[in-house]
């Protein structure tokens, strides 16, 4: 059945509540743009890379960032990893250095604007015909495809990149069926997502401010410059486990500063080694039926694994990029190819992760807290040597930067690292 949200309209002009005549919007617009799978575990970061994905000559800004991660411990078993980069600023995630409109125009409205507003749905066609994407908070409830569909009251993000007023169709970009991908929801179901007053709770109460954001690309005149400096010295944060203090976290809008503690760049492989020990010494510790309800967190944890797996396979990619565009030595290239072999690595433990999270179906059976052990306890293992190896390659590698003349930027003519 329709539902009854079409705007009334005259074949020139649509009139808004204010009585201000604007040219009318087309009956279906689609924004052309790709669903970037190389950085999907936090939506915060997938959706703006896909907004900035749609202008080629942002590219090189891309590969300039991406390059600061963190990781923590708090109370009552939690542990995350983020990154330390976003595109957002204010009660949007976190401040962050290129907040200064380089690579997206941007505004956002908060929960009460938009309940304030009569007419939302001449807001969304008109923002999406002049080429923004709209980043909003659903309800899953609502949402085919989602976990939460007609089970439980849950609040994500989506992309927005389209709709079909005819056929009543909104397109978006986010994870359908666990896959990050494009697809379609009915009118109904997003107004529905949109209007719900339940899938917030204490922890998600800053995303009353942000609850919808409209971002396009910027359209810079010439390519952005890749500064290898840049580039250089945030890889030096990530190597030594620092980060710079002028930086606010996302993470801090969602602990309190008395419960967490911080791990920065290649120190975040700690923040899973605890996380495994802890595992390793409660599983022997809970009932059976106390382990029935934490199979679901200990599935739900491999976001971590998987982010930290982005980060490694983003990093490659960049070094790979200064290949492309600088006049390498050999041995920067042994150097890339050495670290290549350890993401390699890496990502064998994330699949004996999943392979492990895939038996926690079967539960219950025989010795499953022996072999849940063995498997955490190899784990640890691997990921203790990827620690060690890529601490001593990252190094040289950034020696090889570092010798670089700094104050050069990546240009049309290749030049020496």
């Amino acid at each position: 059945m329709k539902s009854n949200i079409k705007n009334e309209r005259n074949s020139d002009y649509l009139m808004l509540k204010e009585d201000i005549s604007i040219p009318i919007y087309p009956t279906k617009k689609i924004i052309d743009i790709k669903a970037q799978k190389k950085y999907n575990t936090i939506l915060q970061i997938a959706y703006p890379l896909c907004v900035a994905l749609r202008e080629e000559k942002l590219i090189p800004w891309i590969y300039e960032n991406y390059m600061k991660i963190c990781g923590f411990e708090a109370k009552h078993d939690r542990y995350g990893m983020n990154y330390d980069i976003y595109i957002y600023d204010n009660l949007c995630y976190a401040k962050t250095d290129f907040i200064d409109n380089r690579i997206l125009n941007y505004s956002y409205i908060d929960l009460n604007t938009i309940n304030s507003i009569n007419n939302i749905n001449d807001l969304i066609y008109r923002k999406i015909s002049d080429d923004f994407n709209i980043i909003v908070l659903l309800d899953e409830y609502y949402i085919k495809g989602r976990d939460a569909f007609q089970s439980f009251h849950s609040r994500h993000e989506f992309l927005i990149y389209g709709y079909d007023l005819e056929d009543e169709l909104f397109y978006l970009v986010g994870f359908y069926d666990k896959i990050f991908t494009k697809f379609t929801i009915t009118f109904e179901s997003f107004y529905l997502g949109l209007a719900s007053k339940d899938g917030f709770n204490n922890e998600l109460s800053w995303l009353y401010d942000r609850v919808m954001m409209f971002a396009k690309p910027v359209k810079p005149v010439e390519e952005y410059p890749f500064d290898i400096k840049i580039f250089s010295d945030k890889l030096n944060h990530y190597i030594d486990g620092t980060h710079d203090e002028k930086d606010t976290y996302y993470i801090n809008l969602l602990l309190d500063d008395s419960e967490k503690k911080m791990y920065y760049g290649i120190n975040v492989y700690l923040v899973l080694d605890n996380y495994l020990k802890d595992l390793t010494q409660r599983i022997y510790l809970i009932d059976d039926e106390d382990l029935k309800h934490a199979l679901y967190f200990i599935s739900d944890r491999y976001k971590m694994f998987h982010c930290f797996m982005e980060y490694k396979k983003g990093l490659l990619e960049r070094l790979y990029y200064l290949v492309e565009q600088f006049k390498v030595s050999e041995e920067y290239i042994l150097c890339v190819t050495r670290y290549s072999e350890i993401v390699d690595v890496f990502a064998s433990l994330c699949n004996k992760y999943i392979k492990l999270t895939l038996r926690l179906k079967d539960y219950p059976y025989a010795n499953f807290r022996k072999y849940f052990s063995d498997i955490m306890n190899e784990i640890k293992e691997v990921s203790n040597s990827c620690y060690m190896k890529e601490k001593v390659i990252l190094k040289e590698i950034y020696h090889y930067i570092y010798n670089f003349n700094n104050s050069k930027v990546c240009g049309s003519e290749k030049t020496d690292v």
